[in-house]
């Protein structure tokens, strides 16, 4: 019996090895592969932004949010191309 779904958390930085380790597993059980990529910046400003008293530079926080969107799309496409 073997595996039929493949589970592989991307990292937004080298994920290369990741990636590839997850590819090998999936075609060896012929398995579906999901990535997840965690957005720690994100979500810790995101939760931060909503208490009162935490004083944050909103712009500072709106950017830092979406440099982290940005660096996610060029993982999502990373993993993307390397399904084929």
């Amino acid at each position: 019996m073997g595996y039929q779904d493949v589970l592989v958390h991307v990292p937004l930085l080298g994920s290369e090895h990741q990636i590839e380790l997850a590819l090998t597993l999936a075609k060896r059980f012929d398995a579906h592969i999901t990535g997840i990529c965690i957005l720690p910046d994100a979500a810790m400003l995101r939760s931060a932004a909503q208490n009162p008293l935490i004083r944050l530079n909103k712009t500072e926080v709106a950017d830092i949010i979406e440099r982290e969107y940005k660096d996610t799309a060029a993982v999502e496409q990373r993993f993307s191309s390397a399904r084929g």
